[in-house]
């Protein structure tokens, strides 16, 4: 069974771990399509997820040079999420995401 959710509504939303630790902002959503639906495969957390969704991630690291290519941003996996109240996503574990931390 799926279940449908407005991305618009998870945008900017803070995500936390199961300890209610704030691991960061949902400012993108990764999704492919399968036939006639989207469906999502992961979620960006961080300033940088940000800046790629308005597609200016290149044009930042071009002009800041290594100050943007320090920053990081994590990737977390579309099972790793719990979102039963969207208004609070949550890591579904503490360690949920962990090794997903991608450089700029």
């Amino acid at each position: 069974m799926s279940s449908e959710l407005r991305v618009e509504h998870l945008l900017g939303r803070v995500v936390v771990d199961s300890a209610g630790r704030r691991i960061g902002r949902i400012e993108e959503v990764q999704a492919e399509r399968e036939g006639p639906e989207w469906v999502v495969q992961s979620y960006v957390l961080g300033v940088d997820g940000l800046l790629e969704r308005l597609a200016a991630g290149a044009i930042v690291q071009g002009i800041v040079g290594t100050l943007a290519g320090t920053r990081r941003r994590r990737r977390i996996g579309w099972d790793e999420l719990d979102l039963n109240d969207p208004d609070r996503p949550r890591l579904r574990s503490a360690s949920a995401g962990e090794g997903r931390r991608l450089s700029a």
